[in-house]
């Protein structure tokens, strides 16, 4: 019997000969249609939300950022922690400087237009969907199969998280270069090539300046290389050498990591290390869950380990390991379809690790996004067993069709609740009303509308669900701010920084406060601490200027001030006191400019009304004081008598 004859007489599922996509390396021949479908699919499908705006974690990395400004920041920025500039937090322990820079790069093409952004993170999706149609056509997978593997993928609603918010993107771009890298691999062992060459250490080298998550790669194509292609046994020693570079790569990413940026060393409570087994075994089955696209998908889901019956943990943990004995079974068998099921589970490692060492129960989609690659490549697979059989084949076909097109059902009417941070934070809270996260998100953005009663209401809820976590206390704090209650803002700012909170927010409230009371010195120390923490973070550099200008300092607060204010136009607070600050130090024009933002921003301003109106008169605008003076007159607090004096006063000679 001939050669090829052999090939084709073997088991669907083991290894076979070499795929003509991955022998001739000339492309994918007919699967080309089958990728291109998978990237369309992708980019339509997130066509809606290039409309969103920045959301939760993007305003302090991207939108606030000031490193992303300028060169020098954003050379900063690169060899430093993925969150120092931006929260203060100088020891999250992530290095992703490849995100970082796209950040710059997005912003800079754009002018901060959000919309740009979004349209980068469907793009890169568009390319992760054509990439898991490409290794599964590359794995001999029929055409209409792969095609399916890589619509299934494209349209899995868990994915939103990842592609519909900007910061998601630290997934998708990891997965982008992840998938291309194992592609180049495969494609240059089957090529005969001594060594992988640069391409595939390269897009290795980008996943890991990307994610931690792409970690495991090494341990991937070592998965990869006890199959083999073509049916040939792998010799251990060529093995070796092929990792190798792999190995090299990987290492030296640790070491520039751990030189750059340190893990933080995370003190664990006496019942973390069962706390974390116990979510160790939880996690996997809550993950395989994401994939079903009618899950209740809600970012930000928390494990709640201690609550879960014995038996609940022995089944999650029977059915991990379960999984983990098929596929060691596949891999000692050499079959095809180990490589996939192994890229979903070596990339869940580096976030299970985490909670297995520190306690803390890492659970959302987003991390999900490159591991569920391996899914969507595993049901090509299994369609690829079913080939043999017509009838299963094609049922196997239409419930996979099925899938794709329920994925997508549910998923469009998902992406509007990422358009803002009102859309989201009220649909967690909805969906999820025992998710912590939620309900203290959503209490903040109802104190920023001035609906004191129902954001009580959620921080009780939020208490009521963890009252040892400080974000709660954090925004009780910012209500009690906005309230002018210093007493009640520096209480439960202080008791949110006591409950081990690293973000600036507690710590600016307790600075406005003790200013507020009249404890300069103390206040001055806290700001200045805060600088020295975050230099330049705009939400500080605006107190510190309203500190300046309360203190007779206009000169030095207003260039602080307008600074701040190009990276926080929305903040009526500081366009208020930009204004101030450019009349006081005779920058009519731009006080002009300031005040009118302010009171387009909150049109009951009734201070800044007035101080519009003694600009435009120093400016010899006589019918724009008017119109001012006019505006504030219709206001409750015009009262006082201070528009009627005004008016007076412009109107008398100098």
């Amino acid at each position: 019997m001939s050669r090829s004859r052999k090939g084709r007489g073997r088991t669907p599922g083991t290894a076979a000969e070499v795929p003509p996509a991955l022998a001739r390396g000339r492309g994918l021949g007919r699967g080309a249609q089958a990728v291109l479908a998978a990237a369309l699919a992708a980019f339509i499908l997130y066509l809606p939300g290039l409309g969103g705006g920045y959301v939760w974690d993007d305003h302090l990395l991207i939108e606030q950022n000031p490193l992303l400004r300028s060169a020098a920041g954003l050379g900063r920025a690169l060899l430093g922690d993925f969150w120092s500039a931006s929260s203060g937090a100088h020891s999250s322990g992530l290095w992703r400087p490849l995100i970082t820079l796209s950040y710059g790069v997005d912003g800079a093409l754009s002018h901060w237009t959000p919309g740009w952004f979004h349209l980068m993170n469907a793009l890169a999706h568009a390319l992760v969907s054509a990439l898991v149609a490409a290794l599964a056509l590359g794995a001999g997978i029929p055409a209409l199969a792969a095609g399916l593997a890589g619509l299934l993928f494209a349209a899995l609603p868990a994915h939103l998280e990842s592609v519909a918010w900007i910061s998601g993107r630290t997934d998708v771009y990891c997965a982008v270069f992840f998938l291309l890298a194992l592609l180049l691999d495969r494609r240059a062992r089957a090529g005969g090539r001594a060594w992988p060459g640069v391409a595939p250490l390269l897009a290795l080298a980008l996943a890991l300046l990307s994610k931690e998550t792409a970690l495991p790669f090494l341990l991937l194509v070592a998965v990869a290389e006890r199959i083999g292609i073509g049916g040939r046994s792998p010799d251990l020693r060529a093995s070796a050498r092929w990792l190798a570079p792999y190995a090299a790569v990987t290492a030296l990413h640790l070491i520039v990591h751990q030189a750059w940026v340190r893990v933080p060393e995370v003190p664990m409570a006496s019942e973390a290390g069962s706390q974390g087994l116990r979510a160790l075994a939880l996690m996997f089955p809550g993950y395989l869950a994401f994939a079903w696209p009618w899950f209740n998908h809600t970012p930000a889901v928390l494990l709640a380990p201690a609550s879960a019956a014995a038996w609940t943990v022995a089944g999650a943990a029977a059915l991990h390991a379960l999984f983990a004995l098929a596929l060691g079974w596949l891999l000692w068998k050499r079959a095809s379809a180990a490589l996939p099921l192994a890229l979903f589970w070596l990339t869940l490692l580096p976030t299970l690790a985490v909670n297995l060492s520190r306690g803390s129960f890492l659970y959302s989609e987003r991390f999900f996004y490159l591991p569920s690659a391996g899914l969507a490549w595993a049901v090509g697979a299994g369609l690829q067993a079913l080939r043999g059989r017509p009838r299963a084949w094609w049922a196997g076909v239409g419930v996979t069709a099925a899938l794709v097109l329920g994925s997508a059902s549910v998923l469009v009417p998902l992406l509007p609740e990422w358009h803002d941070d009102s859309a989201l934070f009220e649909s967690m809270a909805r969906r999820a009303p025992r998710n912590y996260m939620a309900r203290t998100q959503w209490a903040r953005m109802l104190v920023l509308a001035g609906r004191d009663a129902e954001a009580m209401r959620e921080l009780d809820a939020a208490r009521s669900l963890d009252s040892s976590r400080p974000e709660e206390p954090s925004i009780r704090a910012l209500l009690a701010y906005r309230r002018g209650d210093w007493g009640s803002t520096l209480g439960e700012a202080d008791r949110a920084i006591a409950q081990h909170n690293a973000e600036n927010e507690p710590r600016l409230l307790r600075a406005a406060a003790l200013l507020a009371l009249g404890r300069i010195e103390a206040g001055r120390a806290a700001l200045l601490e805060l600088r020295r923490r975050t230099p330049g973070q705009p939400a500080v550099e605006s107190l510190w200027g309203q500190y300046l200008l309360n203190t007779g300092q206009a000169a030095e607060a207003y260039p602080v001030l307008a600074q701040a204010a190009r990276l926080l136009p929305a903040d009526v607070i500081l366009a208020y006191a930009e204004g101030v600050a450019a009349n006081d130090t005779g920058r009519h024009a731009e006080a002009r400019a300031a005040l009118q933002r302010a009171v387009r921003l909150e049109p009951a301003r009734y201070d800044a009304w007035l101080e519009l109106a003694r600009t435009c008169a120093a400016l010899g605008d006589g019918p724009g004081a008017a119109a001012a003076l006019a505006r504030a007159r219709q206001l409750p607090a015009a009262a006082d008598g201070r528009v009627e004096a005004l008016r007076a006063r412009l109107a008398s000679p100098p």
